[in-house]
């Protein structure tokens, strides 16, 4: 289906994940047309070719997921279900198996690593802010809207405050 710097996506994996679709909704995507459910598939093609260049650039900044993080993801991934058997079905019914669900949570987990490399990384002074404020005002203040709230103690004093108001503008 496609291939990332030499990673292969097959019509296999692809397969794979449109059934774990399938069981996390099955009555919506039968109900489905034919060109939702391409759309779908299209979008589950374009979501995994993401994955993989996201991984492919946290393994070339050299960050690691260790077993212990890892393992401690997982364990918090299975305390959603109520049991060690329901998890292993959960898995099943997704065609997976642990060792497989492992590696694509250790990628997942490296991804977010690198998002977080990557905001340590992003330097922006306050001179930058104002600067880029300045630039683009006209478009960060178009959906601007002035809010203004006037507490009295006394009803009777609305009648002279909104007459105040209208004069004003």
């Amino acid at each position: 289906v496609a291939t990332i710097n030499g990673h292969i996506i097959t019509r296999e994996v692809v397969e794979r994940l449109m059934a774990q679709t399938r069981a996390m909704d099955p009555v919506g995507f039968d109900a489905m047309g034919l060109e939702a459910k391409k759309v779908e598939m299209s979008r589950t093609i374009d979501s995994m070719i993401l994955r993989e260049v996201i991984y492919q650039e946290a393994v070339n900044k050299k960050i690691v997921v260790t077993d212990e993080e890892l393992d401690q993801h997982i364990e918090v991934m299975k305390r959603q279900y109520s049991s060690e058997e329901e998890f292993k079905k959960a898995l099943a019914d997704a065609g997976m198996t642990l060792l497989l669900w492992k590696e694509e949570t250790r990628k997942n987990l490296m991804g977010v690593k690198l998002e977080e490399w990557a905001v340590d990384e992003l330097k922006i002074s306050d001179e930058e802010i104002a600067a880029y404020y300045e630039k683009n005002k006209s478009d960060l203040d178009k959906d601007a809207v002035k809010v203004s709230h006037v507490l009295l103690k006394r009803e009777e004093d609305t009648e002279e405050v909104i007459k105040e108001f209208k004069e004003k503008g």
